[in-house]
């Protein structure tokens, strides 16, 4: 599989999302070969993480929601699910404990900009040196500003609007990743 693709998993990344997954093609194929470990805050069903585990063979894979585990994951060898608040620190050392050194970390979590600042600040820390980070579904252009103050020093970021593509007002991402300089 050279792409994303569909999992048997409902996900909304090919129906009202799919303008992202160009976007998300070019992100992911420098760290796809060489991705240890993925992180998806906000699974929901399971497509998201599912389709990340399909994509980065090589990786395991990571999810966490406030809802419990999803059946579809129960039986995922590559998979494990956190049934917990990912905006705590008990979350983030968790994910710490784990390895802290993830190739992907995308918040398609609460959506709500609190939460979406709280990513922005503490999950960065938890990325590999060629890792990125992902804030998806910004519901206001207006919660940019915020969120771009919220990185920490010595990363990198920039906002992906496509939200043109299908008319839908959250296809705004920010991608966060280290300053190799």
């Amino acid at each position: 599989m050279n792409k994303l693709t569909p999992s048997p998993i409902q996900t909304d990344h090919f129906t009202s999302h799919s303008a992202l997954l160009p976007v998300y093609a070019k992100l992911f194929a420098p760290i796809r070969s060489t991705s240890d470990s993925v992180l998806e805050i906000g699974t929901n069903d399971g497509g998201g993480i599912k389709m990340y585990s399909d994509y980065f063979r090589h990786a395991k894979a990571f999810g966490m929601d406030i809802l419990p585990t999803p059946e579809a994951l129960k039986n995922e060898r590559k998979i494990q699910h956190f049934s917990q608040n990912a905006y705590t620190l008990n979350s983030l050392d968790l994910m710490h404990q784990l390895g802290g050194e993830f190739a992907l970390i995308v918040d398609d979590g609460s959506h709500e900009l609190k939460d979406q600042i709280w990513f922005c600040k503490n999950y960065p820390a938890l990325l590999a040196s060629d890792g990125i980070a992902i804030v998806e579904d910004i519901q206001d252009v207006k919660f940019l500003k915020p969120l771009f103050d919220a990185v920490p020093p010595g990363y990198c970021s920039m906002a992906i609007d496509q939200r043109h593509v299908n008319g839908r007002f959250d296809d705004l991402i920010l991608v966060i990743w280290l300053d190799a300089i």
